[in-house]
């Protein structure tokens, strides 16, 4: 499985995040409960709230794949980690 929550992409967010939200939305349930520990572990992160498959704010943040994800009735998981000051 190919993960997009490395080291390497952490340390980005970190750098160029300095306050507000992440959003992460995977449609693969074993990539959603792999991106959760990298963000709750990192110092620079807090979870705002519980994982979940229910609808998001952030509609117009939908991805090509979220949209086909969608459509074929899967569930996308989205978590919101907040970016300590």
């Amino acid at each position: 499985m190919r993960m997009v929550v490395a080291d390497a992409l952490l340390s980005d967010i970190v750098r160029i995040v300095k306050a507000g939200v992440v959003l992460v939305q995977p449609d693969v349930s074993d990539r959603s409960e792999a991106c959760v520990p990298p963000f709750v572990e990192h110092a620079a992160f807090e979870s705002v709230g519980a994982p979940c498959v229910e609808a998001s704010p952030f509609v117009p943040a939908r991805s090509n794949r979220e949209a086909i994800a969608i459509l074929d009735g899967l569930p996308v998981y989205r978590m919101v980690f907040r970016r300590r000051s």
